[in-house]
Parts: structure tokens; sequence; C-alpha cells
């Protein structure tokens, strides 16, 4: 499933970049967890074009493919 994480560079993160971070993480347990767990569950995570990684407690758990568009035009091309 693509994963927006675009949330993680965002000039003040907060509170919903926390939640994404801490939401593919929780994904990403139940994946790893005994076989009565379900494991069909695969993030894509995904982001707009930028320069840099985004600070350090922001960071995502995954990895993250840059979409063509940086940031700011990703939101108006949904």
């Amino acid at each position: 499933m693509a994963y927006t994480l675009e949330q993680c560079w965002h000039r003040v993160p907060g509170g919903t970049a926390v939640y994404g971070i801490e939401l593919a993480k929780a994904i990403g347990e139940l994946n790893n967890r005994d076989s009565s767990s379900r494991h069909d569950v695969q993030l894509l995570g995904v982001a707009g074009r930028h320069k840099a990684a985004p600070l350090e407690p922001y960071r995502p758990p995954i990895a993250v493919h840059s979409l063509p568009l940086a940031g700011p035009y990703l939101y108006e091309s949904w």
C-alpha cells in the first residue's frame, strides 16, 4: 500500500509526522509477529521530491520513494 510520509518534511512536522512514523512502525511490527498475524500489508513509503532527508526525529522507519513533484505541488495534485 502506498503510504504518504510527506508530513515528515513539513517545516514544523509535529503530530502528523509522529503519527505517520508510529503507524508505519506498528504495521511493520504486525508483519513480523507470529504466523497467526497477517503478513499481507506491505507499506511503500512515498513523498514529494526533496533535496535532503527530514530532520532526525522525523525520519521514516521505512524506505520512502520520491514522487516526481515537490511537496507543495504534490498537495495541489491530490
